[in-house]
């Protein structure tokens, strides 16, 4: 096998970077889920999906999925858009059966957040993280 590309310009690299997706419904696919423990104790899932916008193009996007009862939905929408509610049901369900699975997921546009200065490694103080798209539910 080859290895090849088409090289673009680095300020279209740059604007493709951070092109956000529209506030809405899309297409997605889960490539992987990854059991863990928030900094709160809780049970968690780090999943990564695959949104695809109208033209086809990929858009990763981090999402985790924490099993609290005041996030517990989110949990249960997922469950029942990835088709494993009786899983979820009776307590069986795990991170790896939601891999490969075809969903809906509602995007929206979250604004950055100002970096906390513990963090700011070289940038000025003030300095915000860029806007990012987040799944407000599935």
């Amino acid at each position: 096998m080859s290895f090849s590309y088409n090289p673009i310009p680095k300020h279209e690299a740059e604007a493709a970077r951070f092109q956000l997706l529209k506030d809405g419904e899309y297409d997605a696919v889960v490539k992987k889920m990854t059991g863990k423990v928030s900094q709160s104790g809780n049970n968690m899932i780090e999943a990564v999906l695959d949104v695809y916008d109208s033209n086809g193009h990929v858009h990763s996007i981090f999402d985790y999925l924490v099993f609290m009862p005041s996030m517990q939905w989110k949990c249960i929408h997922f469950c029942e858009s990835a088709g494993l509610m009786k899983e979820y049901e009776n307590g069986t369900f795990k991170p790896e059966m939601g891999e490969q699975r075809n969903i809906r997921v509602r995007i929206s546009c979250r604004k950055g957040e100002e970096i906390p200065v513990d963090k700011l490694n070289g940038k000025s103080p003030g300095a915000k993280y860029p806007d990012k798209n987040v799944i407000e539910d599935y």
